[in-house]
């Protein structure tokens, strides 16, 4: 990933804004949950209220309803996933790209946050290129899946 995404890259998803470059050490002072949700949103210029009514939402949405004081350090595994889905989420983007995001994870929280996770997706109708190498986890995300090996026949 670009240098300045290094940081980032286990992240569900990262929403850039046009003509913004994301600088990590904007992003390394926050340190509550709710402040970590709402970092897109503040670049883009959003109103105080407007940021503040989406990260509850969001929150919600992820199962942290309450937790927008938690620090960022504390987080399980698990909460930090959500938190990133909620934080790539809150822009609104068209399309959003998640790049093996629920490794690392042990098999019972991974499949939890599968199905929770997919949950989300549907709900916010997010269009969202998921990448993994584990078809299971494929199966419970997505609505709609493609394997590589599938296409090996196609020419592009």
């Amino acid at each position: 990933p670009p240098r300045q995404l290094e940081q980032f890259h286990d992240l569900v998803g990262v929403a850039l804004l046009p003509g913004r470059e994301l600088r990590c050490e904007e992003a390394a002072e926050i340190h509550d949950l709710a402040g970590n949700v709402a970092f897109g949103l503040e670049m883009a210029g959003v109103g105080r209220r407007e940021r503040g009514s989406r990260v509850e939402e969001l929150l919600s949405a992820v199962g942290l309803d309450g937790f927008g004081d938690r620090d960022v350090s504390t987080l399980s595994g698990g909460e930090a996933k959500r938190v990133a889905l909620a934080r790539s989420l809150a822009p609104r983007p068209a399309v959003l790209l998640a790049d093996e995001p629920l490794t690392g994870l042990d098999a019972d929280l991974h499949d939890r946050l599968a199905v929770e996770v997919g949950a989300v997706l549907r709900e916010s109708g997010t269009t969202t290129l998921w990448v993994t190498h584990d078809r299971a986890e494929a199966a419970l995300v997505s609505d709609r899946s493609v394997s590589l090996a599938d296409l090996s026949g196609v020419n592009g």
